[in-house]
């Protein structure tokens, strides 16, 4: 079922460009609600969640602050871990999206008017909290990007990707994905019968290439790490 937009509001930057902010609940069909942003309407945080993850997973999130006027059911906000997308636009184009997180939305115990303040992540911080499995589909072959693309989609959220890996095997003819041109057996990423967590897996890949993983223009990027360094072209998948 696709998401409406619930609330919205939005910002200028010190620039003066403005950017919209949409909070989304899947099969809401209603006019959405206009909130005022608070005095600090928002701000980026990156690498909040890395030090669970090291150097390879590159977390992101914001940080928003309403001014609510009136008094809304917050209730709904803090009962599921995916219940309000939040997309973050300037025009028609999404820079950043990611789900609230219902345990970071917080408001003054007072009468309107109050701040709201609530966290949005990109969804790389789960990853630790989901189990890998192959319920539906074909277990094998798969190479190295359809693994990692399985554990990206247990996020929820639909998002193109740029790789920049420039390694290539022995012996293989050169592919714009290097991630595309070896198989992996999945069942190694099951122990005892239980299925490894989605971050030691997308770790055990990208560590193979020296490689992180970020959310850029709304867009998953996988980077060597080298490839920073010599600004190499990033490639659209």
């Amino acid at each position: 079922m696709a998401y409406g937009t619930k609330y919205e509001a939005f910002y200028k930057r010190v620039d003066g460009v403005e950017r919209y902010v949409n909070l989304k609940v899947e099969g809401h069909t209603d006019n959405p609600i206009t909130l005022c942003m608070g005095p600090n309407a928002l701000s980026f945080e990156y690498g909040a969640s890395d030090s669970i993850f090291g150097n390879t997973i590159c977390t992101s999130q914001v940080n928003l602050t309403f001014l609510f006027q009136e008094h809304y059911e917050l209730t709904s906000f803090v009962e599921n871990v995916d219940s309000y997308l939040c997309e973050i636009c300037e025009g028609a184009v999404i820079i950043w999206s990611g789900f609230i997180e219902p345990w970071d939305a917080q408001h003054e115990y007072r009468a309107p008017n109050y701040f709201v303040s609530m966290t949005a992540s990109c969804g790389l911080n789960r990853l630790s909290k989901k189990s890998f499995n192959i319920d539906g589909i074909n277990p094998n072959p798969f190479n190295y990007w359809e693994v990692i693309q399985r554990c990206l989609s247990f996020i929820g959220i639909d998002r193109e990707a740029q790789v920049s890996v420039f390694t290539t095997q022995n012996g293989w003819p050169a592919a714009p994905n290097p991630l595309t041109s070896a198989i992996i057996e999945l069942y190694r990423y099951n122990v005892q019968g239980e299925w490894m967590t989605c971050d030691l897996i997308v770790k055990d890949i990208l560590n193979k290439f020296n490689a992180e993983i970020f959310l850029y223009k709304n867009r998953w990027v996988i980077r060597g790490i080298a490839d920073l360094a010599n600004n190499q072209t990033l490639y659209a998948l």
